[in-house]
């Protein structure tokens, strides 16, 4: 593995954790709405609130043309007042031009998952 490709690993890790970390914190916002009933789980998406859905995604992305994908990353910025680090690695992560061709995928869910339930055909 040479620099280059260490340092697209590092920071593909990178939003990995920021996305998993702006995840948990809306989840622990919004725990009274994330009771499913019945115990009836499904996959979050809205729109609205894109930080709730799957990730990576290209809503996380703009077109920028001096690319050679044609795209570049754009990640919301936290309160960098309080999170100064945070704010510092996204300056470097907003730079790339999109996420990783094999890059894991992370899908909140509105309850717990139960894994005994899941199995090659539902996945």
């Amino acid at each position: 593995m040479n620099y280059k490709q260490f340092l697209n690993c590092l920071l593909t890790i990178t939003i990995l954790m920021y996305a998993q970390i702006n995840v948990r914190a809306q989840q622990n916002n919004d725990a009274t709405d994330s009771n499913p009933p019945s115990g009836t789980v499904h996959a979050l998406f809205d729109l609205d609130r894109p930080e709730t859905g799957p990730f990576p995604t290209d809503i996380f992305t703009v077109l920028d043309q001096t690319h050679n994908t044609g795209r570049r990353v754009n990640l919301p910025y936290p309160d960098c007042s309080v999170r100064v680090s945070d704010c510092e690695d996204l300056d470097v992560i907003n730079t790339l031009d999109g996420f990783g061709l094999q890059t894991r995928i992370s899908i909140p869910f509105d309850g717990s998952i139960n894994p005994g339930s899941c199995n090659r055909k539902d996945v």
